[in-house]
């Protein structure tokens, strides 16, 4: 639901005449499906379908994998949504908190 969020703002972000950018922090594991139910099956589905609407509206984006060890699932993801992918693994808050 996240990218379809994206989505939904990017597409307002346009028709101001601006050019929207998205960026999706994620470990590409899809656990919820777009009508809420739990699965991971129904969820990754779920999340090409946004990824590929992003991508057929030329968004330009970014996935940033935020997973302690880079995931093929993100890069996947990337890929269907055509954005860069990049790898972040020390992106922990616990680590950076003061």
């Amino acid at each position: 639901s996240g990218l379809q969020l994206g989505l939904q703002m990017a597409e307002a972000i346009s028709s101001r005449g601006r050019t929207p950018f998205l960026v999706c922090l994620t470990d590409g594991s899809a656990n919820i499906a777009a009508d809420g139910t739990p699965g991971r099956v129904q969820a990754r589905e779920d999340a090409h379908v946004a990824a590929r609407a992003l991508a057929l509206r030329d968004i330009d984006s970014i996935v940033i994998d935020i997973s302690p060890r880079p995931r093929a699932e993100a890069a996947e993801l990337a890929q269907v949504m055509q954005a860069r992918y990049l790898p972040l693994p020390m992106a922990d808050r616990r680590k950076w908190a003061g």
